[in-house]
């Protein structure tokens, strides 16, 4: 008899665990898509990154002798998984060190594509939109 009430104890409470689960959110099934960007937009933000980055990243974007890398594992690992919104936000408050904000929104994310594209992340038909609330939708891949 004791076996048949722990077995239908178990029962239950593996049946209000499963009905526990399913009414958690699940927080890595939040709305967000890997980030889009074209090869030519990658192309305009390395000519952007060129005049306004390298001279502190480095021109291979991880050689700079007074700014971390941009690409890279290190570089990965600090983003991988982080909505890119983040990454923006940062890049158009911080830089350049020298002109805070001072490039237009377009310009930063050109320069985005283009860390992206260092990054091992393809192009593809669609460009990378410099609206913060499209790009809170999009992680930086794993």
């Amino acid at each position: 008899m004791r076996s048949i009430v722990r077995v239908v104890y178990a029962a239950g409470a593996l049946a209000a665990g499963f009905c526990f689960v399913l009414s958690v959110p699940n927080a890595t099934a939040q709305s967000t898509v890997l980030p889009t960007f074209t090869a030519a937009q990658a192309q305009r933000g390395e000519a952007s990154y060129v005049s306004q980055c390298a001279q502190c990243h480095g021109r291979d974007l991880d050689n700079g002798e007074f700014a971390v890398p941009l690409k890279g594992p290190e570089f990965v690992q600090h983003w991988a998984g982080g909505r890119l919104d983040e990454l923006f936000n940062h890049i158009t408050q911080k830089m350049p060190p020298t002109n805070p904000g001072g490039l237009d929104l377009s310009t930063y994310v050109d320069v985005m594509a283009y860390i992206l594209s260092q990054n091992g992340i393809a192009p593809s038909e669609t460009e990378l939109p410099a609206d913060p609330a499209v790009l809170k939708s999009m992680a930086f891949p794993k």
